[in-house]
């Protein structure tokens, strides 16, 4: 009736009385909160990234580039040669 909810004996109990926090939905509030959390570290996803990887140890974060091939360029001033402006010189690793 009119908002009211059964219990196993018959009784009813009222739910016309239930404060704001009573009737809240936390289901839905964790949605809300878990799309906006995603939303912040999406538009802040660089300044997350630099926190993370100079919180790491110098021995770990060794460990996760081992293995990368990184390739350098040098700037060669156009007067100095006729070829590209950028020249590969060595590999690091």
């Amino acid at each position: 009736m009119n908002g009211d909810l059964l219990d196993d004996a018959g009784a009813t109990c009222s739910t016309s009385r239930l404060s704001a926090a009573e009737k809240a939905n936390p289901r839905q509030d964790d949605r809300f909160m878990t799309q906006r959390l995603i939303t912040h570290l999406n538009q802040n996803i660089e300044y997350y990234n630099r926190v993370l990887w100079y919180s790491l140890d110098a021995d770990c974060r060794y460990l996760l580039l081992d293995g990368f091939k990184i390739e350098t360029f040098v700037r060669v001033p156009p007067s100095s040669t006729k070829a590209s402006a950028n020249t590969k010189t060595e590999q690091i690793w």
